[in-house]
Order: C-alpha cells, then sequence, then structure tokens
C-alpha cells in the first residue's frame, strides 16, 4: 500500500510540476532549435586576474559553436544586430550577453552591448564600467551614442603575430583569451519606473540603425518579455532574437505564452533557445557539447523587412 500511495503521489508530483527540466523538451515547445546548452557554474560572468575578457570555460566551445550556426543562419546575411531575452526573470540572460560579446570579440568582432533593461539594468556590474551616461540619455536626445559608450574591452596587444591574429587561449585555459576584438557598452542610464515609451520610440530604431552602421555585433539586453512590454517593440527591430531559458525554471505555461506572441508577429525572427544551467541530473542524452540542434533557416534582414 505504502508503494502504491508513494508511486502516486511521484505521478500527482510530475504532473503538478510545469517547469522544464530536459533540453530536447525546448525544441518541442518553442518550435526552435537549441543553439547553445550552457552547463551550472558557479560564476558564469567571472573576472580572472582584472582581466574582464574572460568567459568560463565550460562555456567557450558552447558559444563558439553558436556564433558559428547563426552566422550560417543568415547566409549570406548574417545576423548583426541580436536580441538577447528571456521570458521570465532569472533565467541569466544578461550574463549570457555579457559572455556572449567577449566570444564574439575574441574573434575579432567590434561588438555593441546596449543595456535595454532599463527596469533592471545589470551591464555596468557585469563588465565592471561606470557610465555617466547611457541609453536614456540617448533616446531622450541629451547625449550621442559616441558620447554616451564606454569600451570595456580592447583587443590584446599581446596577439601572437605568428598565429595570424588568432586567439591562442585554449578553451579550457583559467586565463582571460587573447581577444582581436572589442567591446563597448552603452549602459542603461538611469532606472525608469515606465520605459516603454522610449523604448518603442523612433529614436531607439535610429540607435539601433547607427550601431549597425558602426559595429560587427549588437547585442541587446532587454527584460523578459513576458514580464513587461519594455522589450516588445524590439523583437521586429532586430536581425535575430535569441531566447534563454533556465532548465528547472523556466515552465510549460511561460514557454507557450512565448511562442504564441512569437507566432503573432510575422518579421520577428527567433533564431533558437539559449539552455542554461544544465546539470548532470537533467542532462539529455545527445545534448552535449556536441549535439545540439542546427538551424539553417532562412531570413529577411532587418533592412529588407523595414524597405517592405
Amino acid at each position: 500500500v505504502g508503494l502504491v500511495l508513494g508511486l502516486i503521489a511521484a505521478f500527482g508530483i510530475e504532473l503538478l510540476d510545469r517547469r522544464l527540466v530536459r533540453v530536447a523538451t525546448f525544441e518541442s515547445i518553442f518550435g526552435r532549435p537549441v543553439l547553445a546548452v550552457l552547463p551550472h557554474v558557479s560564476d558564469p560572468a567571472p573576472i580572472a586576474a582584472g582581466h574582464l575578457a574572460f568567459v568560463p570555460a565550460r562555456f567557450v566551445e558552447e558559444l563558439r559553436s553558436l556564433t558559428v550556426m547563426l552566422r550560417l543562419s543568415g547566409n549570406p546575411d548574417p545576423p548583426r544586430t541580436i536580441m538577447v531575452t528571456s521570458a521570465l526573470p532569472r533565467e541569466g540572460k544578461s550574463t549570457v550577453t555579457r559572455d556572449l560579446a567577449v566570444v564574439y570579440a575574441e574573434g575579432g568582432a567590434r561588438v555593441l552591448v546596449i543595456d535595454g533593461d532599463l527596469r533592471r539594468p545589470s551591464m555596468e556590474r557585469l563588465f565592471e564600467i561606470k557610465a555617466e551616461r547611457g541609453l536614456v540619455q540617448v533616446l531622450r536626445g541629451e547625449a550621442s551614442l559616441s558620447d554616451a559608450r564606454v569600451t570595456a574591452i580592447t583587443s590584446s596587444p599581446e596577439v601572437d603575430a605568428a598565429s595570424n591574429g588568432h586567439a591562442a587561449a585554449s578553451p579550457h585555459s583559467s586565463t582571460a583569451p587573447t581577444l582581436r576584438g572589442s567591446v563597448d557598452v552603452l549602459a542603461h542610464g538611469e532606472r525608469l519606473a515606465s520605459p516603454l515609451a522610449l523604448m518603442s520610440s523612433e529614436r531607439m530604431i535610429t540607435v539601433i540603425e547607427d550601431a549597425y552602421e558602426e559595429y560587427d555585433i549588437v547585442l541587446i539586453d532587454t527584460p523578459p518579455v513576458l514580464t513587461v512590454a519594455d522589450s516588445v517593440p524590439l523583437l521586429e527591430l532586430v536581425d535575430s532574437v535569441l531566447l534563454v531559458a533556465r532548465l528547472g525554471q523556466t515552465t510549460r505555461q511561460a514557454a507557450d505564452r512565448f511562442k504564441d506572441l512569437i507566432d503573432r508577429l510575422p518579421d520577428v525572427t527567433f533564431s533558437g533557445v539559449i539552455a542554461n544551467d544544465r546539470r548532470d541530473q537533467v542532462d539529455d542524452d545527445g545534448y552535449g557539447s556536441y549535439g545540439h540542434g542546427y538551424y539553417s533557416g532562412t531570413k529577411r534582414s532587418r533592412r529588407e523587412r523595414k524597405a517592405n
């Protein structure tokens, strides 16, 4: 009797627990590939010997693969303006944005990170910078992009000429990688209780277009899409949308709501999901460093959408 009651209780708990704990479930629910699977680490945005340009060793290959898949998915026009968001808070989108920017810079890209989360900004903390002005001042017309941005990471002077400029650091190295590119940050500027009007303004379109002309990659960290509407206007302005979903925290209901939102916006290029915080006990067969899905769809560029 005890065994039967225990089995019934376990089955009931599983039915009531709507959290997604398997990577394969993300693909079936979101209808998009899992582009990267990031394991659980104690510090996802570490500082090594004072170097900001440092990504956890267990993230490096996954994020490198992600940049390659994004480039191939947009052939012949790879996405250059990329929005990184989540469905709900505490999924890890901001740290993923920070680490992805470093990986792009490692490959030689000039990267701009825009802190579009004006309610709970985090880029100043993650990059250890101090900005007197930011996105809010630019959107209000009180400063230009060039005046407000702050250089967080510059190219490493120690790039080995013999290596033809390629980073020589091992992905398993505990030291900061050698960078051929750079990372600038447009911080938030100030916290706002209701930033929707600014985020949906024509000035925001101009900021993205100016950044597009000057940088190789523009990463925009935004608030969770289902929590506030601040980031919704940006969905159709960028070349690619990446969703960060934390295993064991993202719920089926949140995933369904996000998918419904994306399906109602025909001009959104939702490239795929970054499965975050994978732990051994919830790992999937075939979803390790070499098993995540591959996306090779076609997309219209931002300029083509605007022209239409």
